[in-house]
């Protein structure tokens, strides 16, 4: 009898034990996969999460956009400013040179050009101007009066009632004489004061560049040599 409750009681102790075992096991292997997944887990110095600089970055670059007539630089002496192409247009003037019939002498030779271009004339005097460009017709040469912002010549679309005009000539080459000059055109004294003018060149009536140009009575500069009048053209938005 004795040994039947010793047996019964070695058997109960055994089943104990191994319960005891399995629950260790089961705590082991949820502790194991707990501390897998959150080793799974990025830390914070893997985080996929951009940074600042990056997020600024990606805005900056999503809102480039292409060049427009804003991007326009301030008008400078003797320089052809030419406004930003944009998709699918070609570049129609190249240069300029524009000459006087009353003062001046090798100031009148320069090739057509982007820069040292003439930019000072007499009130009465006759504008003749030599393009370069891909085409022979369709240009045209406007005077305004100057304006401090030339993307204004290349966002609104000009006419003889557009403020601050002052004339306006077509320019066409000539086939049979392609050394003569395709227009001309002078201000009147009578009605135009001397001071800062835009000559606005246009191409089928969407201007394509502007050129900054001082006119004066003909009495202030009609004795100057070619180096007074390059001297004067340097500085004419300091002039009085």
């Amino acid at each position: 009898m004795k040994k039947g409750i010793a047996l019964l009681l070695a058997l109960m102790l055994t089943a104990a034990l191994t319960g005891c075992g399995s629950k260790t096991n089961s705590s082991d292997k949820a502790e194991s996969s707990q501390q897998s997944a959150v080793s799974d887990q990025p830390t914070v110095s893997e985080s996929t999460e951009p940074s600042a600089a990056e997020s600024q970055e990606s805005q900056t670059d999503s809102t480039v956009s292409p060049a427009s007539s804003s991007d326009a630089q301030p008008l400078e002496p003797q320089k052809l400013l030419l406004f930003p192409l944009e998709n699918g247009e070609k570049q129609i003037l190249r240069g300029i040179r524009l000459t006087g019939n009353r003062i001046g002498s090798d100031i009148n030779k320069k090739d057509p050009a982007t820069e040292g271009i003439r930019c000072i004339f007499a009130l009465n005097e006759w504008v003749e101007i030599y393009p370069d460009a891909d085409v022979g017709s369709g240009l045209k040469c406007w005077a305004f009066h100057h304006k401090e912002d030339p993307s204004f010549y290349h966002d609104n679309t000009l006419s003889a009632d557009t403020e601050g005009f002052a004339q306006v000539c077509e320019l066409n080459q000539d086939p049979e004489d392609k050394d003569m000059n395709w227009g001309s055109f002078y201000l009147n004294p009578e009605e135009c004061e001397p001071g800062l003018y835009d000559l606005v060149f246009t191409y089928q009536d969407k201007a394509v560049g502007v050129l900054l140009t001082r006119f004066y009575q003909e009495q202030d500069i009609e004795s100057k040599s070619d180096a007074e009048l390059e001297a004067l053209m340097k500085g004419i938005l300091s002039a009085s």
